[in-house]
C-alpha cells in the first residue's frame, strides 16, 4: 500500500464455497483496514459483511 497507486489484495479463492457464495470473495479485517486507509470509500462497495474466525 506504499508503492504509488497500486493495490494488491489476497481474497479467498473464487471456487472456495465454504468461504463465500459463487461469484463472491472474502477478505480479512486486517486487509479491509489497510485498503480503507488508502481508499476511504471502499467499505461502501461491500455487499455483505459478517464476522468470522480464520478457520471458520
Amino acid at each position: 500500500m506504499s508503492e504509488g497507486s497500486h493495490l494488491f489484495m489476497s481474497p479467498s479463492a473464487k471456487d472456495h464455497r465454504l468461504r463465500a457464495p459463487e461469484g463472491k470473495r472474502t477478505l480479512t479485517e486486517k486487509v479491509l483496514s489497510m485498503i480503507g486507509s488508502v481508499y476511504p470509500n471502499f467499505r461502501k462497495m461491500i455487499i455483505h459483511m459478517e464476522a468470522g474466525a480464520p478457520k471458520a
